[in-house]
C-alpha cells in the first residue's frame, strides 16, 4: 500500500485526503480527488493496480504499531466515470463483490475480477470504505 501513494503521487493526477488514525476506527475511507476531467488510461490503470483489498496502517503511517490491529479490509468502493457513479460493494453472503449501476445490480466475482472491469471501463475510483479486521 505505500508503494500505492508513492506511485500515484508521481503518475495519476490524483489527490489523497489525509488520513488520521485515532483510536478504535472501525472504518477508514480514503478519497481520491482526479484533479482532471480526461484522466490517461495509464493513470487509471496503475491507480487501480496499485488498490489492495486489505490494507495495514502499521505498513504506511509512523507510530502505528503493528499490535494496535490496524488492519482493515475493502468492503466498498465508488468509482465515476463521466458524470456518472458505480458502485462496487463486496457480499458477505455470496462472497462475491457486486456492481450496483443505477437499479442494475451485478454479481461481479472476486477482487481481482473488479479490478480488470474498472480498468477496462476506465473508471476513476473516489472513495474507497475500508473495515476493521477482526483477525
Amino acid at each position: 500500500m505505500l508503494l500505492l501513494f508513492a506511485v500515484l503521487m508521481l503518475i495519476a493526477p490524483v489527490t489523497f485526503t489525509t488520513v488520521h488514525q485515532q483510536q478504535n476506527v472501525q472504518v477508514l475511507t480514503p478519497l481520491m480527488q482526479w484533479c482532471v476531467l480526461q484522466v490517461a488510461e495509464e493513470a487509471i490503470t496503475t491507480t487501480v493496480d496499485a488498490l489492495q483489498d486489505r490494507v495495514d496502517l502499521s505498513n504506511l503511517f509512523r507510530g502505528v504499531s503493528p499490535q494496535s490491529n490496524a488492519r482493515y479490509i475493502l468492503k466498498s468502493i465508488i468509482c465515476y466515470f463521466g458524470h456518472h457513479y458505480q458502485a462496487y460493494a463486496f457480499s458477505e453472503e455470496l462472497e462475491q463483490w457486486l456492481l450496483f449501476d443505477d437499479t442494475n445490480i451485478q454479481l461481479i466475482g472476486d477482487w481481482q475480477d473488479v479490478k480488470h472491469m474498472v480498468r477496462s471501463s476506465r473508471l476513476q475510483p473516489s472513495v474507497l470504505f475500508y473495515e476493521r479486521s477482526s483477525a
